[in-house]
């Protein structure tokens, strides 16, 4: 690309050169024939001045600087001449300058001599005394000059390439070199790469755009596999709980006074099953934003209350002590989803407590946001996993969460009807001192 725009350039400045020369030849040399009929016209109106019949023609030729001078009688009889014999001259009757001649007008007319073979501007003037007086230059045509600058126009042309040469070389590199540059880029995938030219800047807004769409076509096939691979093996571990202690049961290898316990283990991990499957199509559903359309007005904090009567089971055998701070607050939402967010933030605050904790729960609103805080004086989280908590199926201590039953999808249905609600989620936490969760959802009631 870079060589064919190099000789293209150069080719377009040298074409353009000549054009310009040849057309400036020719409109000087136009211009110089214009001002020579204009000479003649003003020497032939002097000679009519010093004209006389009887006058020598030679002394009048001599006097306005060596022109041809011819005297012709107006029926085209050739009187006097001062290149040429007379006598072998024939009636100029038809010559268009002596057919168009006037008194005190001057006529013109370029052509060859039949009489002298040479190309002269003609101009003639009747006079006083009938004759007409016909002054010629000898004038080879505007041919002519632009053939005497063709030497200097071929000698500009040739400064003109050897100059292009050399400009079109840092013109071309200009050009090519953020091409060049684009490609680089695009290959290296560096989509932060700007351009000083707007259209390569257009063409590297596409190749963004294109990154972004095919990374987020990545990240999200990886989702979908880390999910499916998670989702396996989460469900892998209580189905094969299940099945083991179901072959037991059935080939009699449990005594009588263990089968009550090994049932309350099936009853468990069956139930873990069960819990599993619903986070997992919940938030399959909120992924995809399926089944939320059953929007209601609600009493916000009616539903907080609801999800501390749900989690009040699961309290009673820690006894964390349960503060509630609600403003009546109405929202416009999905009863359902509200819910499930308030379940699994009060739930966490519960399981990951310390006994005898305690956990504030406090509803505030404003006119554009309503604030939901959750504050408990658990083990806290430690700082290189708080990043990663919202994700789906992560857990901060796996031992832990495995012990008291957490999926690793709580926070993440979280977050994700968080967002369905133009919302924030801020979590600040502490290891051995408690975490605090605030959620922010948009005001739209």
């Amino acid at each position: 690309m870079k060589k064919a725009i190099y000789l293209r350039f150069v080719t377009l400045t040298c074409a353009a050169v000549l054009i310009c020369s040849l057309a400036t030849a020719v409109l000087f040399a136009v211009h110089t024939q214009n001002r020579t009929e204009n000479w003649m016209v003003n020497l032939t109106l002097s000679a009519s001045a010093l004209y006389r019949y009887d006058q020598d023609v030679d002394a009048l030729s001599r006097a306005l600087g060596g022109n041809r001078v011819t005297i012709i009688a107006h029926d085209g009889t050739v009187l006097a001449d001062s290149e040429a014999n007379i006598l072998s001259l024939e009636t100029h009757a038809n010559r268009p300058e002596v057919r168009r001649a006037s008194t005190y007008h001057v006529t013109t007319a370029m052509r060859s001599s039949s009489t002298l073979g040479r190309r002269f501007i003609y101009a003639a003037i009747r006079t006083d005394d009938g004759n007409i007086l016909r002054l010629a230059h000898t004038y080879a045509g505007w041919l002519y000059h632009v053939n005497e600058l063709m030497p200097a126009i071929f000698l500009v042309i040739m400064l003109v390439f050897v100059l292009s040469l050399y400009l079109s070389r840092r013109f071309t590199r200009t050009v090519t070199d953020p091409f060049y540059r684009m490609i680089e880029a695009i290959a290296n995938h560096e989509s932060d790469y700007t351009s000083p030219y707007e259209e390569i800047e257009k063409v590297m807004r596409s190749v963004r755009l294109l990154f972004q769409h095919l990374t987020d076509e990545q990240l999200l096939e990886q989702q979908k596999r880390d999910f499916f691979s998670n989702a396996s093996h989460e469900l892998k571990t209580p189905i094969t709980s299940i099945i083991g202690f179901a072959e037991m049961l059935n080939k009699d290898m449990i005594a009588d006074s263990e089968k009550a316990a090994i049932l309350t283990r099936i009853e468990t991990e069956a139930k873990r099953m069960n819990t599993l499957i619903g986070d997992i199509l919940t938030i399959s559903k909120l992924e995809t934003r399926e089944a939320d359309d059953a929007h209601e007005e609600l009493n916000f904090a009616a539903v907080v209350r609801e999800a501390v009567e749900a989690v009040s089971p699961v309290n009673e055998d820690s006894m964390i002590a349960m503060t509630l701070s609600l403003e009546e607050v109405i929202f416009y939402a999905n009863k359902q989803r509200i819910y499930e967010l308030c379940v699994n933030l009060i739930e966490n605050a519960v399981k990951y407590n310390k006994p005898n904790g305690t956990v504030d729960v406090t509803l505030t609103s404003d006119e554009t946001h309503i604030v939901l805080c959750i504050k408990d004086s658990g083990i806290g989280i430690s700082p290189e996993h708080q990043a990663r908590v919202f994700e789906r199926f992560y857990r901060a201590d796996l031992g832990r969460d495995k012990k008291i039953g957490g999926t690793g999808l709580g926070l993440a249905i979280v977050k994700h009807i968080v967002n369905s609600y133009d919302g924030n989620i801020a979590l600040h936490s502490e290891l051995g001192i408690g975490t605090e969760v605030i959620v922010r959802l948009k005001n739209v009631c």
